[in-house]
């Protein structure tokens, strides 16, 4: 399991998210009453492996390729930073339209533990007096953050 993380939402190695979430853009229930107002910064997930950094990168490129690409989110891995970004992916469904893209970042703590931080930023479209459509921040719950952290953990065999 490892140390609380600070300046993150630690997902436990005993979450349950067990489905990567498409048809939904899954915010906050205060964040569609905030759209278009200044939000902070999306939330950041993290979990921290009892694993080399290599391996984890190892398992954090298996589970974008084989998962996330396929469903549109291609992305771009800086090695030197350990940084992962995808482009964003627009959804709809009969309610709304949306767009998301994914950080993750990834850090050795020490030799043999390893943090992977997963941010998620939303943005919902809604007409808003004018025939542009607008795209206005949402702040996502969190939870294809954590299945992303929990299919890395498979892939390492820490779940």
């Amino acid at each position: 399991q490892g140390p609380m993380l600070p300046g993150c939402r630690n997902v436990s190695a005993t979450d349950a998210t067990e489905e990567f979430t498409v048809g939904s853009y899954l915010p906050t229930y205060g964040s569609v009453w905030q759209e278009g107002i200044v939000l902070p910064d999306p939330p950041v997930f993290c979990r921290s492996y009892p694993v080399m950094e290599s391996d984890v990168t190892a398992g954090v490129l298996a589970v974008f390729d084989e998962v996330l690409r396929p469903l549109g989110y291609d992305f771009a891995f800086d090695e030197s930073r350990g940084l992962l970004q995808t482009d964003y992916v627009v959804q709809e469904h009969e309610m709304a339209r949306w767009r998301d893209r994914f950080t993750v970042t990834i850090v050795a703590l020490e030799s043999h533990r390893t943090v992977v931080s997963v941010q998620r930023e939303v943005e919902i479209m809604r007409k808003h007096g004018s025939t542009r459509p607008a795209y206005y921040p949402g702040v996502s719950v969190g939870r294809n953050e954590a299945w992303i952290l929990n299919a890395v953990g498979r892939q390492l065999g820490a779940e």
